[in-house]
């Protein structure tokens, strides 16, 4: 069936459904009617369109799986043919169109979408239903309908293969970067499932045939069609001229072997999409609805009064840009930002079981990162390999502590990721310029961001397994203290010519870390004077009750701007302290905004222990403070008396300044 005549059917179907509810509302009084809702929020043309316009554009970013049952949170199972295409060359192509004199990224944005929609109208064409665009990847799924042969399916999705291979195989761009595609294909029965609630959903596919067209794109080479023993099992093989692959079992599809099947798809773009100005014709309306031949689907979603809840699937700046009337392209831009990989590896376990884990890991990683300032961008399942891709740093979600905060959200979700049925968390970050924009056709699209961050991200998070490591980018622009983080051992990435040094990260610090041989400091002469002469003064007084508070020693505080040596500063005092003091190490973070924040540690630490070793410590307190209201000094710690010395104040006050993040102090009490 041509699409013409497949679209003309659906809206004939429609027309009668449409009948039949007018009819049915004739027969309603004029008051019932006017409560209920129309097709539309508004009653003129003009508005329908407008709206018809924002709903399309919500629709094209959903597989048709979705519109079709968007609310059904169970596990569906189907018999599929699956077809993973994957175009190498998108990174070395982003970075040479951001360099000044090789165009904008408008620009890439029209390269990008000219060669990726013709692939995408090729799966359309071909009954495809576009599932997720991972990158540089997209994944398509044809699903074996009633009075449909599985053999049908596969040779659907092997011509679909043939074709792209054969129109769009190769492709040269104007900056001298050649993109070139492999095709794989597999076949079984694939479950697929929704996870998420009703404010924040997402999708993932399951099953064998993921796994098997995963194995299959790994084998392929550029300019391949791969398809695996699952698939070629149901292919006729008489219709095609193949090969066997190298490893005996997989098998390479030239061409067809009869005449080439041919498919006239009308070509659709962006243009054909804008809407005339001043319409007030019914017929405009359906003849805007002709615009999405190729997936009726869109259509049915439009004439509902539900795909508004569609919007659960969507990334913030889609719903921003829909929110604001905007045109996609401006949601295309080149933006330094901070990419997280993270893969999570299961125990092999039921289908069911398995979502039930992928839908806790989806709520608690969007959570997080929600909470972080990140942007949940991707999540794909292929076996047991669970990976979400999070962005920091996107216009309108961009603070300039990106780094610091993609680290310690890291760090939280590796904390809460427990589960006796996950084997490991490996967490990959990288920082960098990336191409930041919704890639695709008018009909199918996605968000998505692509570049050298992205993948060396993907490489770290593949190298260095259930490890949380960043790259020397990301170590530096974070400006937290270098002792969270510890050089890793080099290890070869593919595609990462020159990854630089590794680091490995964890905000408690590395006790087993060598403190290696101690070189002296220079420069602090007067710094460490001073600190000597506030030991001397602080030992000599330690057993002499407290007469004058200007008398009384509380501490010295060390203040200056970020890594100007603060903390080397401190190391030195410690190793001046006597053998006799005790030494209690405090560590402050930015998330430690709380007035008093520093005497309540001060106190926890110093009162910890025993009943007895507690009461003794009271005990020297009240002996030394003996002209001062003890416990005006205790209720100051808690928080509950703000009258408190001058003394008192100025080191809160320093710490509190230090939390504003211009400088963190340290303090060393005597």
């Amino acid at each position: 069936m041509e699409p013409g005549d497949r679209y003309n059917e659906c809206l004939l179907a429609m027309k009668r459904a449409h009948r039949e509810s007018t009819t049915t509302n004739a027969s309603e009084s004029p008051p019932e009617r006017d409560r209920k809702p129309s097709d539309f929020n508004e009653g003129n043309m003009t508005d329908a369109l407008e709206t018809a316009r924002r709903g399309s554009i919500i629709a094209s970013m959903v597989p048709d799986e979705i519109i079709l049952q968007h609310s059904n949170y169970s596990v569906r199972q189907y018999e599929t043919a699956l077809l993973l295409l994957d175009v190498s060359g998108f990174t070395d192509l982003c970075e040479n169109f951001t360099k000044a004199d090789h165009g904008s990224p408008s620009r890439l944005t029209q390269v990008l979408n000219s060669y990726i929609g013709a692939m995408v109208q090729e799966i359309l064409s071909h009954g495809g239903d576009i599932l997720n665009f991972s990158g540089d990847a997209i994944l398509s799924m044809w699903k074996r309908l009633p009075g449909l042969s599985l053999q049908t399916v596969v040779h659907l999705a092997i011509d679909c293969g043939l074709n792209i291979q054969k129109n769009n195989g190769t492709f040269h761009s104007d900056v001298g970067v050649v993109l070139r595609v492999k095709v794989a294909i597999s076949c079984g029965v694939s479950h697929f499932a929704l996870i998420g609630d009703a404010a924040h959903s997402h999708y993932v596919v399951l099953g064998q045939p993921v796994w098997d067209v995963k194995v299959a794109e790994n084998l392929a080479v550029a300019g391949d069609v791969i398809a695996s023993p699952s698939a070629w099992r149901h292919a006729n093989e008489a219709e095609y001229i193949s090969e066997s692959f190298g490893d005996g079992t997989h098998t390479r599809v030239l061409q067809t072997a009869g005449p080439w099947k041919r498919f006239r798809p009308s070509f659709i773009n962006d243009k054909e999409l804008l809407l005339p100005a001043n319409i007030d014709v019914a017929g405009d309306l359906e003849q805007y609805y002709k615009k999405f031949a190729l997936r009726p689907v869109i259509v049915s979603a439009l004439r509902s009064l539900w795909w508004p809840t569609l919007r659960k699937f969507m990334v913030q700046p889609v719903i921003w840009a829909v929110e604001n009337d905007e045109p996609m392209e401006f949601l295309t831009e080149i933006r330094r930002v901070v990419v997280i990989f993270l893969n999570i590896v299961t125990k092999t376990v039921t289908a069911e079981k398995l979502v039930e884990i992928v839908d806790t890991a989806y709520k608690c990683v969007y959570s997080t990162s929600s909470a972080a300032g990140g942007l949940l961008n991707k999540v794909s399942l292929f076996d047991k390999d669970l990976m979400f891709l999070l962005v920091f740093g996107l216009r309108g979600m961009s603070h300039g502590d990106e780094a610091q905060k993609s680290l310690l959200c890291a760090q939280a979700l590796k904390e809460r990721l427990i589960d006796p049925d996950i084997i490991s968390v490996s967490i990959g970050i990288s920082s960098g310029t990336t191409y930041c924009g919704v890639v695709g056709h008018v009909l199918r699209r996605e968000y998505t961001v692509i570049g050298t961050a992205a993948n060396k991200a993907a490489r770290l998070m593949t190298a260095y397994r259930n490890k949380l490591v960043c790259d020397k980018e990301t170590f530096l622009r974070s400006k937290m203290d270098q002792d969270f983080f510890r050089l890793m051992e080099f290890i070869p990435m593919k595609g990462i010519k020159r990854p630089g040094p590794v680091y490995e990260f964890n905000k408690y610090g590395w006790p087993e870390k060598p403190s290696g041989i101690r070189q002296p400091i220079l420069g602090r002469e007067e710094e460490l004077r001073a600190i000597i002469l506030a030991f001397q003064k602080a030992m000599e007084q330690q057993h002499e009750p407290v007469e004058n508070q200007q008398d009384l020693i509380y501490g010295v505080v060390f203040i200056g701007p970020l890594r100007v040596g603060k903390k080397r500063l401190m190391e030195e005092c410690i190793y001046l302290t006597p053998n006799c003091v005790r030494i209690v190490r405090i560590s402050l973070t930015e998330t430690e905004k709380i007035p008093y924040g520093l005497f309540r540690l001060i106190a926890l630490k110093t009162l910890s222990g025993s009943s007895s070793e507690r009461d003794k410590c009271e005990n020297q307190l009240r002996t030394r403070f003996t002209s001062i209201d003890f416990d005006i000094g205790i209720s100051t710690v808690q928080c509950c008396y703000t009258g408190c010395p001058w003394k008192y104040g100025q080191i809160e006050w320093g710490c509190r300044e230090g939390h504003s993040g211009n400088f963190l102090p340290h303090v060393l009490l005597c």
